[in-house]
């Protein structure tokens, strides 16, 4: 069975649709309107993003962890060299 071709107004109707699917704006030359058929449902655009942000807020996290525990282990280490509570030679405090 062969298929059935589309007639201009379909293809005019999926051009259309393509280019409001791509872009903001819509070509002057097809914005025609039927008068039987309904109002198409205006959707508000989009702000996509180039990138996704979930991998950026998740290396965040870890590195600010990383820095804290380094931060912390090295203070941490500093009171115990100047309380004396063991030494390393050749570094006084």
């Amino acid at each position: 069975m062969a298929k059935k071709k589309k007639t201009l107004e379909q293809k005019k109707m999926a051009d259309l649709r393509h280019t409001f699917v791509h872009t903001d704006s819509l070509p002057v030359a097809y914005q025609t309107k039927r008068q039987d058929a309904p109002e198409p449902l205006k959707v508000a655009p989009k702000t996509a993003s180039l990138y996704p942000t979930s991998f950026l807020i998740h290396d965040l996290r870890k590195t600010g962890l990383l820095t804290l525990a380094i931060i912390t282990a090295q203070i941490l280490l500093f009171l115990a060299l100047k309380n004396h509570m063991f030494s390393i030679s050749g570094l006084l405090y």
